[in-house]
């Protein structure tokens, strides 16, 4: 069975949000839900001094592409359930490995640390 791995970058318009402090608060209150309920990785990656708007990056791993997709529509319920906040931007992507490796390619470059031949995907 592959690896699959899935992240999703989407963007909130929190309109009751009069404060970064506000903002914050709903924010939290997603990246709370979201990893308490699902094993995955949020982080809020954009827009940090704005009121009103976020930007949010999720990355999943399952064992296969159908699983995948079932984590992934379970965060978009998930975002689509809080209610103080509105999607505005969704945008999922689908990453897939086999037994050889990664699809994507890696450059063999090593780390300017050592790290032998390990490459790191540019």
């Amino acid at each position: 069975m592959a690896t699959a791995v899935g992240v999703i970058v989407f963007e909130l318009h929190i309109p009751a949000a009069r404060s970064l402090k506000d903002k914050r608060r709903v924010v939290k209150g997603l990246k709370d839900r979201l990893a308490g309920k699902l094993s995955i990785s949020v982080a809020e990656t954009d827009f940090h001094d704005l009121t009103q708007r976020a930007e949010l990056s999720v990355a999943l791993v399952s064992h296969g592409f159908d699983d995948l997709e079932r984590h992934m529509a379970r965060v978009r319920d998930i975002v689509d359930h809080c209610h103080e906040a509105v999607v505005t931007v969704w945008s999922p992507q689908q990453l897939g490995a086999d037994a050889e490796g990664p699809e994507w390619p890696l450059d063999p470059t090593p780390y300017p640390g050592g790290g032998g031949d390990r490459g790191h995907r540019p």
